[in-house]
């Protein structure tokens, strides 16, 4: 039985090829990297959190095409939000 499990388990382990998995992973790593800019960059933010207003927008930002001007998108987002950068500011888009 234990061996019949294992086996299975074994299987289960290798379901996806490697090029598959290796992937996934690249996009968890990438997904971690993800990061524009952080609350000391920022000023405003009256009603709204900063992570709530950025988490909304950067969601907002994925069905922009970079060449309507994704950063531009971002800008006007977090602004309606009530949040501006700060003068020299890095923001990373």
């Amino acid at each position: 039985m234990l061996s019949a499990f294992g086996l299975r388990a074994k299987r289960l382990r290798f379901t996806y090829p490697p090029m598959q998995r290796a992937a996934f992973v690249l996009a968890l790593v990438m997904l971690a990297g993800c990061r524009t800019s952080n609350v000391d960059q920022w000023s405003g933010g009256g009603g709204t959190p900063f992570k709530q207003a950025e988490r909304t927008c950067l969601d907002l930002m994925d069905s922009i095409r970079e060449e309507d001007g994704r950063s531009d998108f971002f800008l006007g987002c977090m602004n309606a939000y009530g949040w501006t950068p700060r003068p020299g500011a890095m923001l990373d888009f």
